[in-house]
């Protein structure tokens, strides 16, 4: 099974090849249009949102 930190991890790791390994161009990237920018340093940057979603779908009785 795959799991969030694996996934997060596989990200980072193709934004340092896009800017050729240097994490300091991680950083300074500028391609807002891509869908992994967000999550360019392998954190999710709203952890808590997916979360707060499913509760509030369970409370639904």
């Amino acid at each position: 099974m795959t799991t969030k930190k694996v996934i997060l991890q596989t990200i980072r790791k193709h934004c340092l090849e896009c800017v050729c390994g240097s994490p300091m161009e991680v950083e300074l990237c500028t391609s807002e249009n891509c869908e992994l920018y967000p999550y360019r340093f392998g954190k999710d940057p709203q952890p808590n949102l997916r979360r707060s979603k499913i509760m509030a779908g369970n409370n639904t009785d």
